[in-house]
């Protein structure tokens, strides 16, 4: 039994895609978890399989590029697993990492949309 099998049971069981789709997502999500990184040329080189760390890295790269993740599909995946009940709230983070204001305007930028009725979480319930 390899790493990712049980990880590809539980996907298969909850998710409507396709064999290979899952079978990269759990692969992706073991060596993601083994190399505690973001970098897409160590997670390929703990990927896994008879293909060369080079492939696997165009591999990831194309799924990324090309395949929609259903995040709808994931939160029900998430939710499924984690046996959670509605009513739920979802914190959206919406850093902008090229921003160049200070924290203090960040903060003061929140607090203005939050008066403003801005959406800084949104409560929804399962359908």
């Amino acid at each position: 039994m390899t790493d990712s099998s049980l990880l590809e049971r539980t996907l298969a069981a909850n998710l409507a895609w396709n064999k290979a789709r899952i079978k990269f997502l759990a692969a992706f999500l073991v060596a993601l978890t083994q190399t505690r990184s973001v970098n897409l040329v160590r997670i390929a080189a703990h990927f896994g399989g008879r293909a060369a760390p080079s492939s696997s890295y165009k591999r990831i790269q194309r799924f990324l590029r090309h395949f929609d993740l259903p995040l709808g599909d994931l939160a029900q995946l998430l939710i499924r697993l984690m046996k959670l009940a509605p009513p739920f709230v979802v914190v959206i983070d919406r850093t902008e990492w090229k921003a160049r204001r200070s924290l203090a305007q960040h903060t003061d930028a929140l607090a203005g949309e939050r008066r403003s009725g801005g959406a800084d979480s949104l409560a929804f319930s399962q359908a």
